[in-house]
């Protein structure tokens, strides 16, 4: 699968030299199928994870902290991830398990566009108790942050299918390229429930 770039307009003749190409569709460059990414490292972001499509959102509802009316909340998952080893010349590895993604620094825009014509109050926000701005739920009737902590790591979280949640239902959304994230990631048993 072809591995979407971040390439700045001024670095886009050395990405085009280097084998990146150009999706005119999603206006993003992109690695080719089956290269060997460590040539595109500069137009990763350090850190990052590459996920595959599709990318499944999970939706839920929980009463906001806030202003107390109850608000939509979602929760971005793959399937298929291709990671890299911490080295001065990483090896990238395919790994197949289900993973929720949280604390989500960075995410190609264009991602966002896709979320957000679904869920437009998943927004970049500050968190005041992590000191600094990611992509998260807000309350779609005060816009506050739905904290990432309580949504994916508390007991009684509205995604810890541990417990069975009526409320939580989920949907693909189809993505042509991997595409790179910068995040927290925690396993989940949900395959077994959704059967992707």
């Amino acid at each position: 699968m072809e591995t979407q770039l971040i390439v700045k307009y001024e670095d886009k003749e050395k990405a085009k030299i280097t084998g990146a190409l150009w999706n005119p569709e999603l206006k993003t460059w992109y690695a080719p199928r089956n290269s060997d990414l460590n040539i595109f490292r500069d137009w990763l972001p350090a850190e990052s994870i590459l996920l595959k499509p599709p990318i499944i959102i999970l939706n839920g509802r929980k009463e906001c902290w806030s202003c107390h009316n109850t608000t939509k909340i979602m929760s971005i998952g793959t399937d298929a991830r291709i990671e890299s080893t911490s080295n001065r010349t990483p090896i990238w590895i395919e790994r197949n398990s289900f993973k929720l993604y949280y604390w989500i620094d960075f995410l190609p825009i264009s991602v966002v566009n896709v979320i957000q014509t679904i869920y437009p109050t998943f927004q970049y926000i500050h968190s005041k108790s992590l000191g600094k701005k990611y992509w998260a739920n807000t309350c779609e009737h005060c816009g506050r942050l739905q904290g990432d902590w309580e949504l994916h790591n508390e007991p009684d979280n509205p995604f810890d299918i541990l417990f069975e949640r009526p409320n939580t239902t989920w949907q693909a959304l189809e993505y042509e390229l991997c595409f790179p994230i910068v995040a927290e990631m925690r396993s989940t048993r949900l395959r077994k429930i959704i059967n992707i």
